[in-house]
């Protein structure tokens, strides 16, 4: 009908694709002009289907909107003819509305009701800790996602709209646009915050204006320029054939600091794909813009309400919103901050003959603050720790300053789980001494920190997925040396008191040593430490003039990484990632294998003897 001009479907613009219909099981959505012919025509296929499939349209439970330009005497007019009903603003399709109120809160007020119907049938009154945070994320949690699904809009349309010849970035607010648009113009602020530019070839990065440093706070270098050259772009910067940087002159153009961050930047060679230059999203681990990253980006950054008494304000939001804290952890914080732990100074208010001195100093009332902050043995645990956190008693300040410190922090949370599992740890030790009749060991306390720390790490991104010989490997108990040609380097990452570490070992068919090599850091994340291990593993090959070589580790990601062009890599090991492909061409063979952790072991104990040594 389309393709004969007797039936025109529906344009939000000139330069959109036109849309007629949509089909779902047993119902259909048209959209069109609705002239005269577009009626008749629609009136002879609804006619024509009937003849030929016996079922004919309901009317009576059809219903038609029209757009605002429309009179009413005219849309009478349709509706009488069609014998259909008009549609309300109240309507729903397979419950959800179809038609939005122009005030966006208000059309959601139903989730409202929906959530109290679901908490009227249950004990809510009686549930722990950990029930009460199940209700809320499992249960309450995907009430609205059903409903959220149909906000989607297609890129397409948008861009065909909105987006005909200007950029995004830098294009001015229409005088006309509709609520969604409106938006995202008004949030381009806090998108340009987690954006950074992965350099390629460098001709669409503006060295000033635009982020493209990763390891920088701003990730913006501002430039010296002593020079008589000003470069504009970051290709001014890079030299050809091999791609790389131009040492020279950026010591002439940048301090020493932004000049070694910059050269820790990996360029791509021209036969590798992707040597454009592409925008990261940081906040995501494949480094791809997502709405649910970004409105938890800016959930993050919403101020609280909610406090306890007078102290300072936490912002709750961002708290319950951090995903690196196991429940119990994070529901233990929760009563921290609202001086929900049974301390001696709590406790003598509800039982009169009760010892309320610390336990494990025997010195003064045991308070919040100095069971968490003043013991003696607490402010041990806290400053041999690899926080190194040396609490100072004349500033007087209280857990919930630490801990709210930890949370604006942002970036991986990785202070505020140390600091937690600190606590947590300070806590155990305490009921030991009072139900166990334990003793105190500074040793054991941060030995039970960091098995809390280190429990829940997750190396490897939930969306990768070993292949099948990946599954054959890591079926292996036992490690299995190479073939008589080859050489097998195992590589892992290990974390302790002084941070990260990362070790190497290659071992021959025969089972035999042949060198190994360590490198530690201050701080790291565990997938940039595995990610450092394959660098380290490829380097020691190189310094033993190895040909022939098996990298073997126990981070999937990492392996996948090496192993596949197209797999999505994370932000954090692009760099080095890069500089692993760079080197391979060292080598005659070079094999990637994922194995389980336990299999690891001599790899793992080297990392974990060099990190704690």
């Amino acid at each position: 009908m389309e393709n004969n001009a007797l039936y025109n479907g529906y344009k939000i613009c000139r330069n959109a694709p036109s849309v007629s219909h949509l089909m779902f099981a047993d119902d259909l959505i048209l959209f069109g002009n609705l002239d005269e012919l577009t009626i008749n025509t629609l009136q002879s296929i609804l006619d024509i289907y009937a003849a030929w499939s016996g079922q004919c349209a309901n009317m009576q439970k059809s219903s038609i909107h029209f757009s605002k330009e429309f009179r009413p005497n005219r849309r009478t007019e349709i509706v009488n003819r069609l014998g259909v009903k008009q549609m309300q603003i109240n309507d729903k399709y397979l419950g959800h509305q179809l038609l939005k109120s122009s005030y966006k809160i208000d059309s959601h007020d139903f989730l409202n009701d929906k959530f109290d119907t679901k908490l009227e049938g249950w004990k809510r009154i009686h549930l722990t800790y950990a029930g009460r945070t199940i209700m809320i994320k499992h249960v309450l949690g995907l009430i609205p996602l059903y409903y959220m699904a149909t906000s989607l809009i297609p890129k397409k349309l948008m861009r065909a709209k909105y987006l005909q010849k200007d950029n995004f970035w830098e294009m001015t607010k229409p005088q006309k646009c509709s609520s969604t648009w409106s938006a995202m113009l008004g949030c381009r602020s806090e998108m340009k915050e987690g954006c950074c530019w992965a350099v390629g070839n460098g001709e669409k990065i503006h060295i000033k204006n635009d982020p493209w440093v990763p390891k920088l706070h701003n990730r913006r270098p501002i430039p010296n320029f002593l020079s008589t050259e000003q470069p504009v772009l970051v290709s001014e910067l890079i030299l050809q054939n091999p791609p790389r940087w131009d040492i020279n002159k950026l010591q002439l153009c940048f301090q020493s600091h932004k000049v070694e961050a910059i050269v820790d930047i990996h360029l791509p060679n021209i036969s590798e794909e992707g040597t454009e230059d592409k925008l990261l999203w940081l906040h995501h681990p494949n480094g791809v813009f997502t709405t649910k990253s970004f409105i938890k980006t800016l959930n993050d950054k919403a101020p609280s309400s909610s406090h306890y008494g007078n102290s300072e304000n936490i912002p709750w939001k961002k708290f319950w919103q951090v995903k690196v804290l196991a429940p119990n952890l994070q529901i233990f914080a929760w009563r921290i901050l609202n001086n929900g732990i049974a301390v001696g100074s709590r406790m003598m208010t509800y039982c009169k003959d009760i010892n309320t001195e610390c336990r494990m100093c025997n010195g003064v009332v045991e308070t919040l603050e100095h069971l968490f902050l003043y013991c003696p043995v607490s402010q041990a645990v806290l400053f041999a720790s690899h926080l190194t956190l040396r609490i100072d008693g004349s500033l007087n300040l209280s857990v919930h300053h630490y801990i709210k410190s930890w949370l604006l922090e942002g970036g991986d949370y990785s202070k505020l789980k140390m600091g937690i599992c600190l606590f947590w740890s300070i806590w155990k030790t305490m009921n030991n001494i009072v139900f166990n009749k334990g003793t105190v060991h500074i040793q054991k306390m941060l030995q039970e920190a960091y098995y809390w720390f280190h429990r829940d790490t997750n190396i490897q991104d939930d969306t990768t997925l070993p292949s099948e010989q990946d599954l054959l490997d890591s079926a292996k108990t036992v490690w299995s040396p190479p073939t008589q040609s080859k050489m097998k380097i195992n590589f892992d990452g290990a974390a302790g008191i002084r941070g990260f570490a990362c070790a190497a070992v290659a071992r021959n068919y025969n089972c035999e040593f042949n060198g190994c090599q360590t490198q530690v850091f201050a701080f790291s994340t565990p997938v940039e430490a595995e990610a450092h291990g394959a660098l380290v593993g490829i380097e020691l090959a190189i310094n033993k003039a190895m040909r022939h070589i098996i990298i073997e580790g126990d981070s999937l990601t990492v392996i996948n990484s090496l192993k596949y062009n197209n797999f999505p890599v994370h932000w954090r090991i692009k760099n080095t990632i890069g500089k692993i492909k760079d080197k391979l061409g060292n080598f005659t063979s070079v094999d990637f294998n994922f194995i389980k952790k336990e299999v690891n072991f001599m790899a793992h104990s080297l990392a974990a003897y060099v990190v704690q040594n």
